[in-house]
């Protein structure tokens, strides 16, 4: 995505600051804001791809799209914009410069103003080791040349809406080196003031990458006497190598040997021959040629993009210097792609299509390349993590309905990882409480709810190695709570013998879990009391054997909603022998005399 967006926040404070001090009136400041976001600004460079510490040209292209005039903010001018280099680090964005010198400028009536005529389009073109505009620092801040350490980069043109130009610097192998001695230079010691010579030298090398040669020359000279320097592996070390060179000359195959030559003029002659035995030679002058603009050139509107699997983006790109508009869209792995990566895949329309699948994170490049001039290109870079999914987990299971007061349990399952991690639950029980998250492995959990009401219940589900990765909310349960009192309808057996354990089933409605079973008669005791739904209870009554015969005794069940009528049971004689004799009354109890 297009990250900048600072000039339109430069001309709002603009805005206010001219209409404030009066310098302009506040309807132009305005007018002027809108005009400069009308324009269209693009960023070009000469190639997508360089070696380490090679020069580099910049292009940067301003239209006027509008079928009218527009007064507007001068680009070109430190005062109206600049020059950002971003280095893709980790697969995120990070600013190469050691201090940001794109931040804020006040606007003021001393700030470069134009006018762009309808249509008109203005071109600038600058080398790397040439000044930013009227400043000190260089086209790519901190450096005269491309950076020395292999990534991938792009450069942001701070004007309008912004532009950025994205490029790629690999390490290449090193074919062959040689250096020349050039007329001595010179430098004034800045403690006697005497001008003290030096000898100078220039360097040429030939270069492999990408199954070509190519042959290179600094663009000045320097102290060092000594060749190019390679690793042990043979490629180009940048460390102990010169910057800002060009490429002067391919070559097809390997190149086996390479001279540099200096008359007393400094002028230089490269000769090199390959690993064919073709010899070839080329006269440079005092300097090797600069590159010269394209007159084709392609731009890109997003030059980064982080996204997951399966996910896609649009790219828009522009093609400069040609009527032919139409772009070959290509999408290829990074170098350090992990094995079985796959780079996905981009339309004609330039619409890329992530894979279905990312283990890990990696970088596929986008090159969009014209039609009309297939040597200009410009590239984009998808980061690519591995956005992990968690699939949503079946609704809650348990009671329809329940009274309040009452605690109830639901279960859920089924999520899973799209990563293979574990998962854990949590239910929403719809009066404005959840569960929390639960331990892994815990698919169940229970509530009590304290008010009647209708309650929707869901469950949602998260990875417990990404806590931040969570599922889709389930599909919802209703529950109906009741603050009905427990009724009971009937209890069978209707009677029991003395000192005996009837099992017995209760009958009514309202029945939670957690109710009671009471006796009125203290002789008969009651245990293994189960909830079997709403409307049944089981429990066993143990009858003393001593329990008078005929005493009035009646049932009841009690949840915290209240208690139900009692439902008489008849005590029967029995076989009093063996058994023990009935509990004691209370010890306030009034008995007759």
């Amino acid at each position: 995505m297009p990250t900048m967006k600072s000039l339109s926040h430069l001309l709002t404070v603009a805005f206010s600051a001219l209409a404030a001090s009066g310098a302009l009136h506040a309807q132009s400041a305005e007018v002027l804001m809108s005009n400069t976001l009308q324009l269209k600004t693009s960023l070009s460079l000469d190639r997508t791809v360089y070696f380490p510490g090679e020069a580099a040209l910049v292009t940067i292209t301003v239209q006027n799209p509008t079928a009218g005039p527009l007064a507007a903010l001068a680009p070109f001018s430190i005062a109206t914009g600049c020059l950002d280099l971003v280095q893709l680090s980790r697969n995120a964005p990070a600013l190469m410069s050691a201090e940001r010198i794109c931040s804020f400028r006040p606007v003021d009536s001393d700030t470069p103003t134009t006018i762009f005529a309808a249509g008109e389009q203005r071109q600038r073109n600058f080398n790397s080791y040439d000044p930013m505009f009227e400043t000190g620092m260089y086209v790519l801040g901190d450096y005269e040349a491309v950076p020395r350490g292999p990534g991938d980069y792009w450069l942001r043109y701070d004007f309008a809406n912004g532009a950025e130009a994205a490029f790629r610097v690999v390490v290449p192998h090193v074919d062959a080196a040689a250096f020349a001695r050039v007329p001595d230079g010179s430098y004034v010691d800045p403690i006697t003031g005497a001008t003290v010579p030096t000898e100078e030298y220039m360097h040429a090398f030939a270069l492999r990458w990408n199954n070509q040669s190519f042959l290179c020359v600094t663009q000045s000279s320097t102290s060092m006497a000594r060749i190019v320097a390679a690793d042990p592996n043979g490629n180009f070390d940048p460390g102990g190598s010169p910057s800002e060179y060009f490429r002067v000359a391919t070559s097809q195959n390997p190149v086996a040997s390479i001279s540099l030559t200096s008359d007393a003029s400094g002028n230089l002659t490269l000769q090199w021959r390959d690993t064919l035995g073709t010899q070839q030679s080329m006269f440079l002058g005092t300097a090797p040629p600069a590159p010269t603009p394209r007159a084709v050139a392609v731009a890109l509107d997003s030059i980064w993009v982080g996204m997951g699997s399966a996910q896609d983006q649009e790219f828009t790109g522009t093609v400069i210097g040609s009527s032919n508009t139409a772009l070959t869209w290509t999408a290829a792995l990074e170098e350090n792609a992990p094995a079985g990566a796959q780079a996905g895949s981009v339309s004609s329309a330039g619409v890329y299509q992530a894979p279905e699948r990312v283990t890990k994170p990696y970088n596929v490049v986008i090159t969009a390349r014209s039609q009309a001039d297939p040597s200009a290109a410009a590239l984009a870079f998808v980061s690519l993590g591995t956005q992990e999914t968690v699939s949503t987990p079946a609704a809650p299971t348990g009671p329809a309905s329940g009274a309040s007061g009452a605690a109830y349990q639901y279960s859920t399952g089924g999520a899973a990882s799209s990563l293979g991690h574990p998962v854990q639950y949590t239910f929403d029980w719809g009066d404005g409480t959840s569960s929390g998250w639960l331990a892994q492995g815990v698919t169940s959990s229970s509530h009590t709810w304290s008010a009647p009401g209708s309650y929707s219940l869901t469950a949602q589900a998260r990875c417990v190695a990404d806590t931040s990765v969570s599922s889709d909310i389930s599909a919802s349960v209703p529950l109906a709570i009741s603050s009905s009192a427990p009724t009971l309808a009937s209890v069978s057996p209707t009677s029991g013998v003395q000192g005996a354990t009837v099992p017995v089933t209760l009958t009514g409605t309202n029945f939670v879990t957690g109710a009671s079973v009471a006796v009125s008669n203290p002789w008969i005791a009651v245990s293994n009391v189960t909830v079997v739904n709403s409307t049944q209870i089981t429990a066993a009554l143990t009858i003393g054997a001593g329990i008078p015969v005929g005493m009035p005794t009646t049932v009841t069940v009690t949840t915290n909603a209240g208690t139900s009528g009692g439902v008489a049971f008849s005590v029967l004689p029995g076989n009093p022998v063996g058994f023990p004799p009935p509990p004691p009354p209370p010890s306030d109890a009034r008995h007759p005399r």
